[in-house]
């Protein structure tokens, strides 16, 4: 909503937001404001080299600012920040960065058709201010799902393995067979360590926990049978998994 009011206002072509990803030197546009006489967009990704990074970063302006017209690109000659605005129909723009720590994390470009297209002082500060609201408002909104995120894992996953805890093994294990098919055949085992302790009092806690991640990641992967693995404190798993008569004759041999 925001985008639109303030593409309308200025009569902009179009408004894309652009975040940095993980893979280093790629951006891609994360909300896109388009308006009727502009096309849609073709491409919604930059991946730069480093040098081509460089060259953008070194654009900005001490507002954290930088125009360009693709008719006149000598600053940025065969970078992938003109290729992208050459494919999506746009000839003049202004794109305002939101750096974090002295790293590029996202840009806001205000962009149009028309080459001739001025920005006056008053109107770059406006587009400052806003991008700067845009990525608060962004950050917020990733920290808090971020939480959520968090806060769900650390309320069905057990945080030193990975493995799920008890209380959604239970619930995912009850669910699998009060939808099961007749027929359908399941396994419960149970798994501890003998004289565990003497692993943490003779080698430390971090030996302790580094043979319960090991254990872990061999259990999860020791047979296609195996439906569900659960730690349900200390040494003790749980384990769910499909049983057959193949099973208990590889169990013989």
């Amino acid at each position: 909503v925001l985008l639109s009011k303030v593409g309308k206002h200025f009569n902009f072509g179009r408004i894309t937001v652009s975040e940095a990803r993980e893979e280093t030197g790629v951006f891609r546009d994360s909300y896109v404001w388009n308006s009727k006489y502009m096309e849609s967009l073709r491409y919604n990704t930059i991946k730069y080299s480093l040098r081509e990074l460089n060259e953008v970063c070194s654009c900005f302006d001490k507002n954290f600012l930088f125009t360009i017209n693709t008719e006149n690109t000598d600053r940025l000659k065969d970078n992938a920040f003109v290729s992208y605005l050459t494919a999506n129909g746009i000839k003049s723009c202004m794109t305002c960065g939101y750096f974090k720590s002295g790293r590029l994390i996202g840009t806001v470009s205000f962009e149009d058709s028309s080459s001739a297209y001025v920005w006056s002082i008053e109107e770059a500060k406006t587009l400052k201010e806003l991008t700067r609201i845009i990525f608060s408002y962004m950050i917020k909104l990733r920290d808090y799902y971020s939480s959520v995120e968090t806060a769900e894992y650390s309320a069905n996953f057990d945080s030193l393995t990975g493995l799920m805890n008890f209380s959604s093994f239970r619930r995912e294990t009850s669910d699998q067979l009060s939808s099961a098919f007749e027929g359908d055949r399941f396994v419960m085992l149970m798994a501890d360590f003998s004289n565990f302790s003497y692993i943490n009092n003779k080698y430390g806690y971090d030996a302790g926990d580094n043979l319960l991640k090991s254990f872990s990641n061999a259990v999860k992967y020791f047979s296609d049978s195996v439906i569900y693995v659960c730690r349900i404190a200390a040494d003790r798993f749980c384990i769910f998994a499909e049983y057959s008569d193949t099973n208990t004759q590889r169990g013989k041999n």
